[in-house]
C-alpha cells in the first residue's frame, strides 16, 4: 500500500520523490485542520523509526493526539491514513477529499463543527 513497501518504484528525474509529495498532501491536511479547528495543531514530523514523514494532531490543553499518515496504492493513488497500527493503516480518505479527512481527524479529537 505505501511507497515505503514491496510497491515501490523508481522516481523519474522530474518527479518528485514519495516522501516530498507525501509533505505536500500532510502539509495541506495540516493547514486545512488548523484553519478550521484553531483549537487543534497539526506538526509534521520528519521521518525516523523506519516511518515515513507523518502529521502529529494535537489539541491545546489535552493530552489528546493522533497520528497521521500518507501512503500510495498503485491503483487508486495517495491516501491519509491512521497510524494506529504500523503494519496495517487504516485510510481515512483520498488525499483530495482533504476538508472531509480534516473533519474525521478533528471528530475523533473530540472537536465539533459549528454550523451556522
Amino acid at each position: 500500500m505505501t511507497f515505503d513497501g514491496l510497491k515501490h518504484r523508481e522516481t523519474r528525474p522530474n518527479e518528485q520523490t514519495p516522501d516530498s509529495r507525501r509533505v505536500v498532501f500532510l502539509d495541506e491536511l495540516g493547514g486545512e485542520i488548523a484553519r478550521v479547528w484553531p483549537a487543534l495543531r497539526a506538526e509534521r514530523l520528519s521521518p525516523a523509526d523506519g516511518l515515513p514523514t507523518r502529521l502529529m494532531v494535537t489539541r491545546y490543553e489535552s493530552d489528546a493526539r493522533e497520528e497521521i499518515g500518507c501512503d500510495f496504492d498503485a491503483v487508486t493513488g495517495w491516501w491519509f491514513v491512521w497510524r494506529w497500527d504500523r503494519q496495517r493503516p487504516q485510510r481515512i480518505g483520498h488525499v483530495r477529499a482533504v476538508q472531509q479527512v480534516a473533519h474525521s481527524v478533528a471528530s475523533v479529537m473530540g472537536m465539533r463543527a459549528l454550523t451556522v
